[in-house]
């Protein structure tokens, strides 16, 4: 179920992350499909820890990149389409994997 999903560490310290066959490991910057590593940039890592410790959320697109990219200058909401696609690529499937979603006008939620 891609909105189902759950953590553990100490209390307010999310460090492992448990999404339909996924585990997002954020202390070893890993994700792993059904126990097998998935190649993703370190950016892309950061974006999936964001969305996820905030699930349901819509997080707006200056959020995003002032978190994810700080204040790079270069960076648009272009380069944050992209690797929401490479990371819906990775993710889902099918289209009945829907985790992250777009809120048109506003952002993004997982």
């Amino acid at each position: 179920m891609p909105n189902s999903f759950s953590h553990n560490g100490a209390a307010g310290e999310r460090r492992v992350f448990y999404f339909g066959p996924f585990t997002l490991d954020v202390g070893q910057r890993c994700l792993f499909r059904r126990g097998i590593p998935v190649r993703v940039t370190n950016k892309a890592l950061s974006l999936l820890h964001l969305l996820v410790r905030n699930p349901g959320a819509c997080l707006s697109v200056d959020d995003i990149l002032a978190t994810v990219w700080g204040d790079k200058e270069d960076v648009t909401d272009a380069t944050l389409r992209q690797h929401i696609l490479m990371l819906r690529h990775v993710l889902e499937d099918s289209l009945a994997e829907r985790y992250i979603v777009t809120d048109y006008g506003r952002g993004y939620r997982f």
